[in-house]
């Protein structure tokens, strides 16, 4: 006797046998489709927490849900009453998730679910404790700051569907980003979901990339499904250009009017009037200078403040030397004047 249920995939019906016993099933075995072949699972991501904390340094804290949903025609064909969330196994299979690197699930073993609108198909929720990465040594390391405050970073994180226990190979298991939606909700699937705020202080996330991929096992050569996403995290520079670089521009700019038009100022007014300048670019730089990273090397608002001096600089050189370019042409004239006096004194002195 057969039962006619609907498929997972792709919307078809399928048959399922009904006849397992509930009591000679191992349900810590991997339900194998009844048509054979390798066990889809479907994730969606979800960002629950996006954080950056910069007292000691810049810190990048995000929270992460991951929910999986598989199919299991065992659940159908034992008769299980998969509206009551008591009926689920205990030891129902479940795909193995670990993190290569210092990421961790924030629970070993949550429970797995039914999904109500989908006979037959089960659901399982795995959060990640808070991840906390440095940005300054992700994207580049420190040498992303040299475009500061237009800086930006890639932080990605990465877990197999594999661990030492469950060495299950692409053979077994087939991942992607392909879970079904509800038709309510609008959109045809559920890839990602954004929960959490998108800014956080003067960082902004700007994208979320994912992606299903795969890698092989050097010694045996076996080869193994990986989720893969990434934030992409950006510094919003509005802080920096209307505290800092507008200024700068503003200053240089009455210089240079200064500087062309008032051209029979005395030279000291004209020192007086660069120096102020030079003080007030001095102190906008303290305004922004405990936001700005301790790196070995300049950044483009450090360009920028530096060319702003500079061109005070240069101004002020420009007038000391026209001054100078001055005062000896005057001299030179009157010298000069003196002798022709005294030839047409000799001349007259002659006649």
């Amino acid at each position: 006797m057969t039962k006619v249920v609907p498929s997972a995939n792709d919307g078809a019906e399928q048959a399922v046998p009904k006849t397992l016993d509930p009591a000679t099933v191992n349900w810590s075995d991997r339900p194998v489709p009844a048509d054979g072949g390798v066990t889809r699972v479907s994730v969606e991501l979800n960002v629950q927490e996006f954080k950056v904390d910069t007292h000691n340094g810049e810190f990048l804290q995000a929270t992460f849900w991951v929910v999986l949903e598989w199919e299991d025609p065992r659940l159908l064909a034992a008769g299980i009453d998969t509206s009551d969330p008591s009926a689920m196994p205990k030891d129902i299979w479940r795909p193995a998730a670990c993190f290569p690197t210092n990421f961790a699930w924030a629970d070993d073993e949550p429970p797995v679910t039914f999904l109500s609108l989908a006979p037959g198909r089960l659901m399982w929720w795995r959060q990640t404790k808070p991840t906390h990465v440095d940005i300054s040594s992700a994207g580049g390391g420190e040498e992303r700051f040299r475009s500061f405050p237009f800086d930006s970073a890639r932080i990605d994180w990465l877990f197999c569907m594999s661990d030492e226990v469950k060495l299950e190979t692409d053979v077994d298991i087939e991942l992607d980003f392909d879970r079904r939606n509800v038709k309510s909700q609008g959109g045809e699937l559920r890839q990602m979901e954004w929960v959490g705020q998108r800014r956080q202080g003067e960082f902004v996330c700007t994208a979320v990339t994912f992606g299903v991929f795969k890698h092989s096992s050097p010694n045996t050569g076996l080869v193994y499904r990986d989720c893969i996403w990434s934030l992409h995290v950006q510094r919003d520079p509005t802080y920096y250009i209307f505290k800092g670089a507008v200024p700068i521009y503003v200053i240089v700019a009455f210089a240079f009017f200064q500087f062309a038009m008032d051209v029979d100022a005395q030279l000291t007014e004209r020192l007086n009037f660069l120096v102020a300048l030079m003080l007030s670019s001095f102190a906008i730089q303290w305004t922004v200078t405990d936001r700005l990273p301790r790196v070995p090397f300049v950044t483009a608002l450090d360009r920028l403040i530096f060319a702003s001096l500079l061109a005070l600089f240069m101004m002020a050189l420009g007038s000391v030397v026209e001054s100078c370019v001055e005062s000896t042409s005057e001299l030179g004239y009157s010298s000069g004047h003196g002798d022709d006096v005294a030839s047409m004194a000799w001349k007259l002195h002659a006649i």
